[in-house]
């Protein structure tokens, strides 16, 4: 249960910085590329 809880956090965690992180830095918008 823990583990199952952690990984899918861990994944949405990493695959929103992924996303959203970029687009901050190039000042793009939400999920379109810069």
């Amino acid at each position: 249960m823990y583990s199952v809880t952690m990984t899918k956090r861990e994944k949405t965690g990493r695959y929103v910085l992924l996303v959203k992180k970029p687009c901050f830095v190039t000042g793009g918008a939400e999920g379109e590329p810069s």
